[in-house]
């Protein structure tokens, strides 16, 4: 009898791990979809935007009107790719945003400055940028992310010393 039911045991014991086994590696293999499918449609055209910009150099504020929109756009319209602290960053640097341009084009008084403009699309850069790092080391893939990540923190630098220095911040280039 001991046999019979080792022989009934083991099949079922088999088939419950073959599935949670092939579960597990359904469940890997669709975060890693996910996570190429971010990396692809976000993070690239980011970091590519980035490099374009040259923003590290003259931070947000620096950047024409419509760099601006067309970076605040790449991340609005990819926002189900972005991780938390991203995300956190998003609804803030849409106002800091809105707000720079009222000021400028509409007159406004009292709303934000390019520095805090700055300050909250430089959080929002940095927090995708350390995304796409894991998000390539995940992924088996190069590190997109790391150059450019030195390279705004530098920039970031540079500007903070070159604002105390000149006492603004750095004019908009066309």
């Amino acid at each position: 009898t001991l046999e019979k039911i080792s022989s009934f045991i083991i099949p079922c014991i088999s088939i419950a791990l073959t599935y949670i086994i092939g579960r597990l590696e359904s469940r890997i293999n669709d975060k890693k979809e996910t996570y190429k499918e971010a990396h692809d449609n976000f993070y690239i055209p980011f970091i590519q935007m980035l490099y374009k910009t040259q923003i590290w150099d003259i931070g947000f504020s620096g950047l024409t009107l419509d760099a601006q929109i067309a970076l605040i756009n790449l991340v609005l319209n990819n926002i189900k790719y972005l991780d938390e602290k991203t995300i956190d960053c998003v609804d803030t640097s849409f106002w800091e945003l809105s707000q720079l341009t009222s000021k400028k084009y509409f007159n406004c008084k009292n709303l934000s400055t390019p520095a805090r403009t700055d300050e909250v699309f430089d959080a929002l850069t940095v927090n995708a940028l350390r995304r796409n790092i894991w998000l390539t080391k995940k992924l088996h893939l190069p590190n997109t992310g790391k150059l450019v990540l030195e390279l705004y923190l530098d920039g970031i630098e540079f500007r903070k010393k070159l604002s105390a220095i000149s006492g603004k911040s750095q004019p908009r280039i066309k």
